[in-house]
């Protein structure tokens, strides 16, 4: 039962137990009118009291999900937007236990998104959360709490692409902010796994990095880079931002080139950035 479930409760049996000593105080006493007349604006003034505090209740009630979803999910997908699908679906009645795994799409997942995209005419309702799924479940979670009302932090660059970068690229990742958001973290993911990159980070705005410039290097191709608000500060809900990128095979260095010249038998060396002739016959 939510908080505000459990003050509606609370309000009506608070007003049961006014209306059952008013009725048994007025036949057995007999009051007069005048007594009854201020007996019942008693119990209107606390009616009101009660009203507006449940709808103080429900103003401050946090949103379902403080993200808006900028990716497609699906089964193996990994990430914070993953636990705020499954909020967001076991808040229109498909539940989705997430705690065995969190951050983790899996077949639970499918299972009740595929029941969700089926009651919301979403076809094929195949548990893929595409574009046509996102659109829908933004403009359902829109209508909660105003997005500007939360700290929230938005990829200006490489937002919706899947750039492929070289190990040893120096990167310039730009985001903007709403709200107060005095300092980020940067990271990115591959699989079950966060690589930090900076936290908390100042808020300037951008960050470079120098692709594979963290400790253990990188193990893969494919990752997803993520900007969220530190919320070291005592920030509860946050919305963030994230983008797919890949990451080329590392080409070798090679510090030089031996060769020998057959007919002299002189072994030679080429080092970077020497230009050479080589002519003769039986090539």
């Amino acid at each position: 039962m939510s908080r505000s479930s459990r003050f509606f409760a609370k309000a009506a049996s608070m007003f049961c137990g006014l209306v059952i000593a008013f009725t048994v105080t007025s036949t057995t006493h007999a009051q007069s009118i005048a007594e009854l007349q201020a007996m019942i604006a008693q119990l209107t003034a606390q009616i009101a009291a009660l009203q507006s505090q449940v709808v103080g209740l429900q103003e401050t009630s946090p949103a379902i999900c403080s993200t808006l979803f900028t990716r497609d999910l699906a089964l193996g997908s990994v990430g914070q937007d993953v636990t705020c699908l499954q909020k967001a679906l076991t808040k229109y009645g498909y539940p989705v236990d997430g705690g065995a795994k969190p951050e983790y799409f899996g077949s639970e997942t499918k299972t009740a998104l595929s029941a969700w995209q089926a009651a919301n005419g979403i076809a094929p309702a195949s548990g893929y959360f595409g574009p046509v799924s996102r659109a829908k479940m933004n403009a359902l979670l829109a209508q909660q709490v105003p997005q500007t009302s939360l700290p929230s932090v938005s990829f200006t660059t490489f937002a919706g692409k899947e750039p492929l970068w070289k190990i040893g690229d120096k990167i310039t990742l730009k985001w903007s902010t709403s709200g107060d958001v005095p300092a980020v973290d940067v990271f990115f993911r591959q699989g079950d796994s966060s690589t930090m990159l900076a936290s908390p980070y100042k808020n300037t705005g951008s960050f470079t990095w120098t692709v594979g410039d963290v400790k253990g290097g990188l193990n893969g191709n494919r990752y997803v880079m993520w900007v969220c608000p530190n919320t070291k500060g005592g920030v509860k809900d946050a919305q963030c931002s994230s983008f797919d990128f890949q990451v080329g095979s590392q080409t070798s260095s090679v510090a030089s080139i031996s060769y020998v010249v057959a007919k002299a038998g002189v072994k030679n060396e080429i080092y970077p950035g020497e230009i050479i002739s080589i002519f003769g016959n039986n090539f």
